[in-house]
């Protein structure tokens, strides 16, 4: 088979079977962050009654290196803002097709999960607006030890 011909049945496949695409926000480049700090998750705080395809979660962390970014010094504490889909989103089912495809336009994979309090980590964020918020999707590293 030719090139073409593949391309044409892959585009005609595509055509003829319904597929639901996720909104896909464009990943950032980790070099872009402004911050890079190592730490301690100390907890993690969700958004509780979002009612939407997203959860907001705001992760705090004890500081033990700043690696990159100027404010920030160990001993400190910062709050990092990530969000992730709604374990509580609307039922699917109970949508009709439109109600579904304007939804699911809403929806992508979030951030990487937040770890479990008393995590090491090494995070990536942008501080913007007065708030940290984590590089997307990857702003995380989880790093051994306790």
């Amino acid at each position: 088979m030719t090139p073409s011909v593949l391309y044409r049945a892959a585009l005609l496949g595509g055509l003829t079977c319904p597929v639901v695409a996720l909104a896909d926000r464009p990943s950032q480049d980790r070099a872009k962050a402004t911050h890079v700090v190592l730490g301690r998750v100390e907890n993690v705080y969700v958004q509780e009654g979002a009612t939407g395809a997203n959860q907001g979660c705001v992760v705090e962390i004890a500081v033990a290196k700043v690696e990159r970014g100027d404010g920030l010094k160990a001993g400190s504490t910062l709050y990092a803002s990530i969000y992730r889909p709604n374990p509580k989103a609307p039922d699917l089912k109970k949508m009709t097709a439109k109600e579904q495809k304007r939804y699911l336009l809403t929806v992508d994979g979030g951030h990487r999960p937040a770890p479990a309090p008393g995590t090491r980590v090494r995070v990536f964020l942008i501080h913007s607006g007065g708030k940290y918020v984590g590089i997307f999707p990857a702003w995380v590293d989880v790093l051994s030890g306790r």
